[in-house]
């Protein structure tokens, strides 16, 4: 793939050959090379971590950092144990959006936000090349769903767009008015007797910046070099050099964590530097780079201090970044893209008589979505409740009015109030539209099972066996939905040891809301003309098997949302569902349990918040592991 970064044609501003492809293809070798080595850390809980002082000892951590986990919450739980070392994770690129978030943040510590968006908009055709990162198949088992960050495949078009990018910034940093920003007076006054400590000071600050490292002078003489003017004048070609080297090194494009020090006795765990902390965190919260003041404590190492520490974090949490990240997160854990586009069947006759005065529109499907990203966010940010009531508020976040119509209930204004749905009308996530339509109309209950059982509970599915759906039998068009599902995968054991008991009760239990999410007492079955054939009454009512031990029979989504909460699994597949977000990598119970039991004791007493936060006061936030 490095080869991708030599051209058959020079242009002006390309930098020299032997220099820019190399460094960019260390990049790539780096990626390829540096497996299980750099985020990670040894988690436990060590009893000497707190201590009167305010310094670190031979463990790397100050006092309140690591530990064991708070006070019990209910539920299942995860060990936590002292000598675990969690899995090195291997050295991850940027994801496409802390690409653009990082270069946008870097443009404006240099040159101010309006110019820096000036830069921005001009890069906005190199910036499309940059693939969009995948969410990638993990399959129906536990290890579901999967998360944007966790993609890590470079591409052609990632080095191509990588060097393209590289090239642009430097021309737009290298124009006369910019140039002379970012350098000084120095770098404009036609005297190179002062031009070697200009750009030598230019690429301390930037190159700093850029590489969220504090560059020592070896570095800054190799970026520097890469301007090739042999004692000349700073140029604006030579300087756009330097900046296309440093936005090619490997520690722009990847996390890198390679220094830091030895913790006590143990040779396969390092603590991280301040620098690398920063930018744990910022990436973690911000998914950019660090800010000024968050970069000015890792320089002169106050942020190893669990004062400041603490002091960062509480800035870093409430700053609107972290919101913004954590909606992202919200949208993936709920599969909120994998919402239909609901308007495709408007024209077709049978959808047209189920639908009636709901008629879908083009936008239907993302107001769904915003729905539930907006549930999520003010139970987190304004209303500060923990993981259960994202099962059981009756809250109301239906800004549009097409939504609000087909709820036949009220519509919300954005304020810290919301209005509110009768009690058990629309309980929490899972009565909400967006996790019930389906673009055909029918409600299908297995998929509606199988969302819960991933995404909410964490219980383990297998594959479907080959050709599960083919050759199906004809049934009578009369038939209600849960008749159909009973039919196709109840009547054959081959089918029914996963369909019975794990997936097809907990979507019987949803069966009072239709395929739009509207409520119902009963279902039309319509032909293709959109002709009544048929009508059945309701049936919600089976036994969930929320938990292995629990046989009661559950009622509509007020009872299998109180299932979910007496039975403690949404919290501890919470704190899973944040951590491979969080880490970007799949959990090991064994190994991580320390930081997910954390998280998930967060989760599931005081407030989601107190999930969040305990992700970067966990020990192993603070070391890597190999």
């Amino acid at each position: 793939m490095g080869l991708a970064f030599y051209r058959t044609h020079d242009e002006p501003s390309v930098p020299p050959r032997g220099i820019l492809p190399h460094v960019a293809w260390l990049s790539l070798a780096l990626a390829a090379a540096c497996t299980g080595t750099i985020p990670g850390g040894g988690g436990g809980n060590d009893d000497d971590v707190f201590r009167n002082d305010d310094t670190a000892d031979d463990t790397g951590l100050p006092p309140g950092i690591g530990g064991p986990p708070p006070p019990p919450a209910p539920g299942p739980s995860f060990s936590c144990s002292t000598d675990a070392v969690p899995l090195g994770t291997p050295l991850r690129r940027l994801s496409r959006r802390q690409y653009e978030n990082t270069l946008q943040d870097l443009l404006t510590n240099a040159l101010g936000a309006s110019e820096a968006q000036k830069v921005m908009t001009a890069l906005s055709g190199p910036l499309k090349g940059l693939p969009e990162d995948r969410m990638p198949s993990l399959g129906h088992g536990a290890e579901g769903p999967s998360y944007r960050r966790i993609d890590q495949q470079v591409l052609d078009a990632h080095v191509e767009a990588a060097y393209d990018l590289s090239l642009e910034v430097g021309k737009a940093l290298s124009e006369p008015a910019r140039l002379g920003k970012l350098l000084g007076a120095c770098g404009v006054d036609n005297n190179k007797d002062n031009d070697a400590d200009c750009l030598r000071s230019f690429v301390k600050s930037f190159g700093s910046r850029a590489l969220r490292t504090d560059l020592p002078d070896e570095d800054v003489a190799f970026y520097q070099n890469t301007a090739r003017n042999e004692g000349g004048p700073v140029s604006g070609s030579n300087f756009a050099n330097v900046v296309a080297g440093l936005l090619l090194s490997p520690r722009f494009l990847y996390h890198v964590e390679g220094e830091g020090s030895q913790v006590a006795e143990r040779d396969d765990i390092y603590s991280l530097t301040a620098a690398e902390l920063a930018g744990r965190l910022s990436y973690h919260f911000w998914d950019t780079l660090p800010d000024e003041e968050l970069w000015n404590a890792a320089l002169d190492g106050s942020l190893m201090k669990s004062e400041v520490f603490t002091t960062q974090l509480d800035r870093i949490v409430s700053d609107p970044r972290s919101r913004a990240t954590l909606q992202n997160f919200y949208r993936e854990w709920l599969d909120l893209e994998d919402i239909p586009q609901l308007d495709v069947n408007k024209d077709q006759a049978r959808f047209k008589a189920f639908a009636k005065d709901n008629l879908p529109s083009a936008n239907l499907h993302e107001a769904m979505a915003q729905e539930l990203v907006d549930l999520t966010d003010h139970l987190t940010w304004t209303a500060v409740s923990n993981a259960n009531t994202l099962l059981t508020t009756n809250a109301s976040f239906t800004r549009s009015a097409e939504l609000s119509k087909l709820y036949s209930g009220p519509q919300w204004d954005g304020g810290d109030s919301p209005p509110s749905f009768s009690s058990g009308e629309r309980p929490g996530i899972l009565s909400r539209a967006g996790r019930l339509v389906n673009a055909s109309g029918a409600t299908r209950p297995i998929m509606r099972g199988v969302f819960v059982r991933r995404n909410i509970l964490c219980d383990e599915l297998v594959e479907p066996p080959p050709g599960a759906v083919e050759n199906l039998p004809m049934l009578d068009p009369n038939l209600s939905g849960r008749q159909v599902v009973e039919e196709l995968t109840e009547k054959t054991p081959a089918c029914a040891g996963c369909h019975k008991a794990l997936l097809n009760p907990i979507g019987y239990v949803l069966e009072g809301f239709d395929g739009l999410g509207r409520k119902r007492t009963q279902e039309t079955v319509f032909d293709s003309g959109g002709n009544v054939l048929a009508t059945h009454s309701i049936d919600d009512v089976a036994v969930a098997y929320v938990a292995d031990d629990d046989e009661r029979e559950v009622q509509g989504a007020e009872g299998l949302a109180q299932a979910i909460v007496d039975s403690g699994k949404l919290s501890a597949c919470l704190a899973r569902q944040y951590f491979r977000f969080a880490m970007a990598r799949r959990e090991d119970p064994d190994r991580d349990g320390c930081m997910l039991e954390r998280i998930r004791r967060g989760f599931a007493g005081e407030s989601l918040q107190a999930g969040l936060r305990a992700v970067a006061t966990d020990a192993s936030f603070w070391r890597r592991s190999f």
